[in-house]
């Protein structure tokens, strides 16, 4: 029996001396995936994320009868080259917090003399996003590796997180080769606005949302105890702690 074909299925039937069975399969384009390197040539200038097009045009396909002229959905892509080579790294909080950033300090072997963590990604701008995820998206890689736990206190047990009305305990991994004291500040958004800022809370008490201030820290990991923290969001009653 001849092969039925349509344009979407092709039908024959299969004997394999005793039975025949019938044979259905779907008809489909051939997807080829190749990988196209592309060289890029790197500088120490300071200069702005720069990008260029890529267009691949003229493409074929090696098949079982020849070679046939492949067709492509997407035949352009941009290329966006991220600077690296700015001397600071920006904080990646969502824009409405403003911009922070810090330059980097190396020793001489190329390492960060004074971080949280071990890591810095260099940048020459900042890069921001609503989950605070933007720089870690790039292909400069993750660097948020200074927090190594967030807990509270609650009824004699340690829980993982932060409790309204409690004092949270934040153990940090500090890289500091400086030979002096380094300083830990925190902020915590209190009261969801989208700013890092004092505010009065709905019974008149001053609320501030920097909840550690200028703690000194050495190298190593350390430990410090923020302010007592507030409800959130909306601060309807005087914080609890002692």
């Amino acid at each position: 029996m001849e092969p039925l074909l349509s344009d979407q299925l092709v039908v024959w039937r299969s004997f394999d001396g005793g039975v025949y069975r019938l044979m259905v399969a779907r008809r489909t384009e051939a997807e080829v995936t190749a990988t196209i390197p592309v060289a890029i040539r790197g500088d120490t200038k300071v200069e702005p994320d720069e990008q260029f097009q890529l267009i691949i045009d003229g493409a074929t396909a090696s098949v079982l009868t020849g070679t046939v002229q492949a067709v492509i959905d997407d035949a352009s892509a941009t290329i966006v080259i991220l600077n690296d080579d700015g001397g600071k790294d920006f904080g990646d909080a969502p824009a409405s917090y403003g911009e922070a950033s810090h330059s980097i300090l190396k020793d001489a072997v190329g390492d960060p003399l004074l971080a949280l963590g071990s890591t810095v990604d260099p940048e020459n701008s900042s890069r921001t996003s609503d989950d605070a995820t933007a720089d870690d998206n790039d292909l400069l890689g993750d660097d948020e590796d200074g927090l190594v736990s967030l807990t509270s206190a609650v009824g004699g047990d340690t829980i993982d997180g932060l409790v309204a009305g409690q004092y949270a305990t934040l153990t940090i991994d500090v890289t500091n080769g400086t030979g002096n004291d380094a300083y830990l500040s925190a902020w915590i958004d209190l009261n969801g606005d989208g700013l890092w800022a004092d505010y009065t809370d709905a019974e008149g008490n001053p609320v501030s949302e920097r909840v550690i201030a200028a703690r000194a820290v050495g190298d190593g990991q350390v430990s410090r105890r923020s302010s007592c923290l507030p409800a959130f969001r909306r601060a309807t009653h005087s914080c609890g702690c002692d």
